[in-house]
């Protein structure tokens, strides 16, 4: 395995640096320290399944896209799993709620955020790999597409409804801008 790994190539873009210290000046250090732990277990299970199914990986990216993963994963069943791998890890920091509170609420946003099915997300891929099992191909894109214009099309309108309605302020429709535009970017990842 450590001979596997020593070929491995981690590279943290620039970007991400920006958008941490964005984030530091509107969101407390604690929160920042919690979501980062959090997204490191998300992927750490990716990555352990992964390692499990015997796929090897290549590079790791982590830029403004969340963390991308490189690899030679063949086969729906292993992407599947490997897909809710990182939504499990990050479902299971809501265990130690009560001694990290700040950590289970970031496990658990991050867990709910990546079941969204939408491609390049986790739930995205869970959908595409299960579609290609039982249509042809054009027929499983087709639905596929649907599906994910379904969902932006509704959060977009609960994005409106936030914002005209309830008074929310502009995160939730800035949140569903961001769901539209990392789908139509097609994260194209290793985990594909």
């Amino acid at each position: 395995m450590g001979r596997k790994l020593a070929k491995l190539s981690i590279t943290v873009k620039p970007e991400y640096f920006i958008m941490l210290a964005l984030g530091l000046l509107i969101i407390p250090f604690q929160w920042i320290i919690a979501w980062i732990t959090a997204s490191t277990f998300h992927e750490f299970f990716h990555f352990f399944a992964l390692r499990l199914s015997g796929s090897r990986i290549f590079e790791v990216q982590v830029g403004l896209n969340g963390t991308v993963m490189d690899t030679d994963l063949f086969g729906d069943l292993k992407e599947i799993l490997c897909a809710l791998a990182g939504p499990i890890g990050s479902f299971l920091l809501i265990l130690i709620g009560r001694w990290c509170p700040r950590l289970a609420i970031c496990g658990f946003f991050q867990c709910a955020y990546n079941l969204i099915p939408i491609y390049p997300l986790d739930g995205g891929r869970v959908i595409r790999s299960i579609m290609r099992n039982f249509f042809s191909d054009p027929k499983s894109l087709q639905i596929e597409m649907w599906l994910e214009n379904s969902v932006l099309l509704l959060f977009l309108l609960l994005g409106l409804y936030a914002f005209f309605c309830l008074k929310l302020g502009l995160i939730p429709l800035i949140f569903a801008v961001i769901l539209m535009m990392k789908n139509k970017q097609g994260k194209c990842t290793c985990k594909e």
